[in-house]
């Protein structure tokens, strides 16, 4: 499942929490992106911490894939 998805803009926004960063789910979440870059929608990906710490950067990141 997707976290945040725009559909205008074909933009899909993830945010990554510690599990993300397992292994297993790595290979799981290369796999997803591959798909839906192959239906031509972008992904960008932040983790909780960015979200939490870093916001206007996050910000910034979104706005700038919506131009």
């Amino acid at each position: 499942m997707i976290d945040f998805y725009c559909p205008l803009a074909r933009l899909a926004i993830e945010i990554d929490g510690g599990q993300h960063f397992e292994e297993r789910n790595i290979s799981k979440d290369k796999i997803r992106d591959e798909q839906l870059r192959e239906l031509k929608i972008k992904i960008l990906r932040f983790t909780n911490l960015d979200v939490l710490k870093n916001i206007n950067s996050v910000i910034r990141k979104i706005e700038e894939n919506l131009l």
